[in-house]
């Protein structure tokens, strides 16, 4: 139940907040535990939390502001868009074409590639990390996972110094690096 702390949740929340150098990652959970997680983290003290991509995908817009305005980071990886075979490309990039298809799965909020620019766009780049979730033997490297995202971002006008606060300033400042 959300309205209430089960032991093992208390546990976990208690250890991660007497460990700065620790941050809380919500998991694939629903959307609606992702935000009481969210919720718990920062009345517990803990100053780094990662919605995960699974539960951003069931998160409204306005629900993704919501937790990244307590704080949290909202997690996208290359893996939910590029090199699953959905989305034809020619050798390195996306086609811009395609960018409104190739819909991964049926998540509530998740969006197409482009729909993924226009959310990050409306919530702020300064609150997402993007991932790879490659190093997979069927997909490319995280490197060029993450190249490949990278040129799509520039195909959406993201400049690169938003690419960067996603990529890495983001994801530096999560674990203290910065």
């Amino acid at each position: 139940p959300l309205d209430s702390i089960s032991p093992e949740v208390d546990e976990i929340l208690t250890l991660v907040a007497q460990h700065p150098g620790v941050y809380l990652n919500t998991g694939h959970v629903s959307g609606e535990e992702a935000v009481r997680l969210v919720d718990l983290s920062f009345s517990y003290g803990i100053k780094g939390v990662v919605v995960a991509e699974t539960a951003v995908a069931e998160l409204s817009v306005e629900e993704q502001k919501y937790v990244a305005g307590k704080g949290a980071y909202l997690e996208h990886s290359v893996a939910q868009y590029i090199g699953d075979g959905t989305i034809p490309r020619t050798h390195y990039y996306v086609e811009p074409d395609y960018m409104y298809d190739g819909i991964v799965d049926a998540a509530t909020h998740r969006p197409n590639l482009r729909g993924l620019g226009d959310q990050i766009r409306d919530v702020g780049p300064e609150h997402f990390i993007i991932s790879s979730d490659y190093g997979l033997r069927a997909l490319p490297t995280p490197v060029e996972g993450m190249r490949m995202m990278a040129a799509c971002l520039l195909d959406m006008a993201f400049s690169s110094e938003e690419i960067r606060t996603m990529m890495c300033t983001n994801p530096a400042n999560l674990l203290s690096l910065e």
